[in-house]
């Protein structure tokens, strides 16, 4: 998920719990629930927030980058600098990696990073053709969709992209392009569309077979548009399989 709002997390020994709050960081005793120390002052506002159990760090996400703390002496362990736009905690292996995503608007690609909390590295993995809106994955695939970048400000995109790739080392294994997000008639304003892109995407399992919905926001000022219908792809063959109506 891009872990949206703050989130409470145990400790790897369960003594203790964490959370992110405004500007500080508070730390509490899970059997009495009362706050026996923060970290204060040393962080801006947390758009996000995650935990690496295996280290018992915490992670917030704010203006100045992502930061690393440890909860068990209240310090921060390291700063990688720079606010990703998307943030997604790897659900497989030890719990102590994370893809971080980056729009680069005059290349018009997104870079994609591997965040490693153990030993505080981060390396370049893939660049995308598109910007990013969802991540998921499987046991052995990653999945990135999005929408294409504008070329001009004024510009509409009603167009995005998924790309399957391998989770051990990134190799490309699917691409789906050019996919149309707007699946009913504009109404206002003459078809000026200001944000679309993916709400919902999904995949099984063992990879087989990959569900999306998507969203478009139909003229300056209205409501985003949701869409009813959900598509069901074999992502082995590169074959709609399914719409499904919701």
């Amino acid at each position: 998920s891009g872990m949206k709002g703050s989130k409470i997390y145990f400790s790897n020994n369960g003594e203790k719990l964490f959370k992110a709050e405004n500007s500080k960081i508070d730390i509490l005793s899970s059997e009495i629930l009362t706050v026996s120390d923060s970290i204060v002052g040393e962080s801006s506002y947390a758009y996000a927030s995650s935990t690496d159990k295996k280290n018992d760090y915490y992670l917030t996400i704010d203006d100045d980058g992502v930061k690393l703390w440890n909860i068990l002496n209240g310090r921060k362990v390291y700063t990688w600098n720079k606010k990703p736009d998307y943030f997604y905690k790897i659900i497989s292996g030890e719990g102590d990696k994370y893809l971080a995503a980056f729009h680069n608007y005059d290349s018009q690609k997104t870079d994609i990073y591997i965040y490693n909390s153990s030993n505080i590295s981060k390396s370049l993995k893939l660049q995308l053709d598109f910007k990013l809106d969802k991540i998921i994955e499987s046991k052995d695939k990653y999945v990135f969709a999005g929408s294409y970048f504008k070329v001009n400000k004024d510009d509409n995109v009603k167009q995005g992209e998924i790309l399957i790739v391998n989770k051990s080392d990134f190799k490309f294994i699917n691409k789906y392009r050019h996919i149309h997000l707007i699946e009913d008639i504009l109404k206002y304003e003459g078809g000026i569309v200001p944000h679309v892109g993916f709400h919902t995407i999904d995949i099984t399992d063992d990879g087989k077979e990959l569900i999306y919905a998507t969203y478009w926001q139909d003229g300056v000022g209205h409501k985003i548009s949701y869409s009813k219908k959900c598509k069901v792809i074999d992502a082995t063959q590169k074959l709609y399989l399914s719409l499904i109506h919701i």
